[in-house]
């Protein structure tokens, strides 16, 4: 607990942000535009796709990148003769 005065403001003012951005959905999905389901089902499936698709997209630039000899060291992604 070894913080000077900064940085607790600074982790109090992420703690608020937070907390504001977290109560929009909510209040979005029970009493504004997206409180009926069939509304709510495109953002909802938006949402989702994107939590599937960025990360099969770093794992294709990943495993991409293990071909590329132009992203320096890739010693350790490279097979040793057999």
């Amino acid at each position: 607990m070894n913080r000077d005065l900064r940085q607790w403001v600074n982790e109090g003012l992420i703690v608020l942000f937070f907390f504001v951005i977290g109560l929009e959905p909510k209040r979005e999905l029970t009493t504004g535009s997206l409180a009926h389901p069939r509304a709510a089902a495109a953002p909802a499936l938006a949402a989702v796709g994107g939590a599937v698709v960025a990360p099969a997209g770093r794992r294709d630039r990943r495993v991409s990148s293990r071909d590329s000899s132009h992203l320096g060291n890739t010693d350790r992604y490279r097979r040793s003769p057999s």
